[in-house]
């Protein structure tokens, strides 16, 4: 794949790769709401501090008329891809003039089939997602199992997942392997995710 770092115009239209935002979804819910909130709360500007790399792929190519309508001009939109595993993202801080994140763009090589280079998107996502589950310290971690076990098997999804968490821990990703890679007990795993699926239900009813 190639790398390109690239500029985010105010008319771009940013949306979520499918993949991202399953994950995402979990792994957010894996720190306690308090802490989001103090984070929000005491650090609204911390991306202009802090240097982030933003992964997207590009999405579509719209077109923009001038205010005398006798002009146009192409906008790039894109999809979030990767580098947002982290409780400090915020989509809204991508369009800020201020912030100090850099954006690369994933594409394909020249020779590279459409088809392969979904496949080493999805394997980015993945790869970058069991990086922060590695590194992060989270009170409700067991969480992120959420993300996993809900992926679409139609795509391949799981199938990848599996085989990355083989790389990692030599087992199946299963439940009780992946409780016993995080360090938590299989109990306490189903309890958390429990305790997930009856706040989505609360959300959605």
């Amino acid at each position: 794949m190639k790398k390109s770092i690239i500029t985010i115009a105010q008319q771009s239209k940013i949306s979520w790769h499918p993949l991202t935002a399953s994950l995402y979804k979990s792994f957010i819910k894996c720190y306690d709401d308090d802490f989001i909130r103090n984070l929000v709360e005491n650090y609204p500007n911390q991306h202009r501090c802090i240097a982030q790399v933003i992964f997207f792929i590009h999405d579509s190519t719209s077109v923009k008329k001038s205010k005398k309508n006798d002009i146009n001009s192409k906008v790039n939109n894109y999809q979030i891809v990767a580098g947002v595993f982290n409780p400090w993202f915020e989509e809204g801080f991508i369009k800020d003039k201020a912030s100090e994140t850099i954006f690369i763009c994933l594409s394909a090589d020249v020779d590279m089939d459409k088809q392969v280079f979904k496949q080493k998107i999805a394997e980015f996502i993945l790869a970058d997602f069991f990086k922060a589950i590695g590194t992060a310290n989270m009170r409700f971690i067991a969480n992120s199992f959420f993300g996993l076990s809900s992926l679409n098997d139609e795509k391949g999804e799981k199938n990848l997942a599996n085989q990355f968490f083989v790389a990692l821990s030599g087992e199946k990703l299963t439940g009780e392997n992946y409780a016993k890679f995080l360090s938590v007990t299989r109990i306490a795993l189903y309890k958390q995710i429990e305790r997930l699926k009856s706040e989505e239900q609360l959300i959605f009813s």
